[in-house]
């Protein structure tokens, strides 16, 4: 079937180039409305993995505002109907009232019945420059919202928002029972989105300290399949597929040597474990692209996160 995602506003580079790495497909946008063939399963797994898409439809058709009636009447709805309908206007305005298209449905069904609150089939007219007939699926997978740095049971000032480190990990197009690792794993943050997602997860840092609050995170959050370790970034020798991390920067953090250096000895590092791929966050005020080319590296993607007023990341896709 078709499916339609509508996505974070947020960042949609970003929300295109995680639904790319998650789901290996071919994809048509429009701002922030994404549609792609997808199967039971994919669709599944979307709903799961997506960390910048909010919601997903079985996507019907797409018209022009003033072709919605006449699209709606000649639209043979019985094979998709079930039980019962609703019909819902999100993201702007139809010519008509919602209630008004329901009576296309109605007309073209066998025991057709209305049900507001608990409908099986709710119809959206999601409004756009055209408008995007859609039964709903369900919404994405929002649990990261309760894992936010002020709720962990670890809390640490440079702890990566959840979302972005579910989004990090996506990035990586990691596949479940594969193994990332997160060399500066601080709190644990990207370790915990990873392992809830079904990776192997591992972590290091420099600081016992760290490794402690990542491992209190990881046993609250019951993710499974993970090990931890005090290392040095530069110098530890890890086996796995992936590595997705935050760059540790500022006085907050335990750094034993200057950024520029440390992160340049970091990725000469990593490049000896013959990864698939490297999904790093820079601070914006060093010379990222300088230190990338040094350690013989080259950047497949490369996305702008603001954080605040006085500090945004470069969250950069490694090959």
């Amino acid at each position: 079937m078709k499916a339609l995602f509508i996505l974070s506003k947020e960042d949609l580079k970003l929300a295109y180039a995680e639904f790319s790495a998650v789901m290996k497909k071919e994809f048509r946008a429009e701002e922030n409305i994404l549609i792609a063939d997808c199967d039971e399963d994919e669709i599944k797994k979307a709903k799961k993995r997506l960390a910048y898409a909010n919601s997903v439809f079985r996507f019907l058709f797409s018209c022009k505002t003033a072709e919605l009636e006449a699209k709606m009447q000649e639209f043979d709805w019985q094979p998709v109907y079930n039980e019962s309908f609703s019909i819902r206007a999100i993201n702007g305005k139809t010519i008509k009232p919602e209630a008004e298209y329901a009576k296309f449905v109605w007309r073209k069904v066998k025991n057709p019945k209305v049900d507001l609150k608990e409908a099986k089939t709710k119809i959206f007219l999601i409004c756009d420059k055209k408008i995007h007939v859609g039964i709903f699926l369900g919404e994405t997978d929002k649990s990261y919202l309760g894992r936010k740095a002020a709720m962990k049971s670890a809390v640490y000032p440079t702890a990566i928002n959840p979302k972005l480190a579910k989004a990090m990990v996506n990035l990586t197009g990691a596949e479940k029972n594969e193994t990332i690792c997160d060399p500066f794993c601080g709190t644990g943050g990207i370790l915990v989105e990873a392992g809830l997602m079904g990776m192997k997860t591992i972590g290091c840092d420099i600081s016992p300290r760290m490794i402690n609050l990542s491992t209190k995170n990881l046993e609250k959050n019951k993710a499974k399949y993970w090990h931890l370790q005090v290392d040095d970034a530069t110098k530890a020798r890890i086996k796995c597929d992936y590595v997705a991390t935050d760059l540790p920067y500022g006085r907050n953090s335990e750094v034993t040597e200057k950024p520029d250096k440390l992160y340049l000895n970091f990725l000469l590092n990593i490049k000896t474990w013959k990864i698939k791929k490297a999904v790093v966050s820079f601070p914006g005020f060093i010379d990222y692209k300088k230190i990338i080319k040094n350690a013989g590296f080259k950047i497949e993607e490369e996305f702008e996160n603001y954080i605040h007023k006085s500090l945004t990341k470069k969250i950069v896709v490694l090959k």
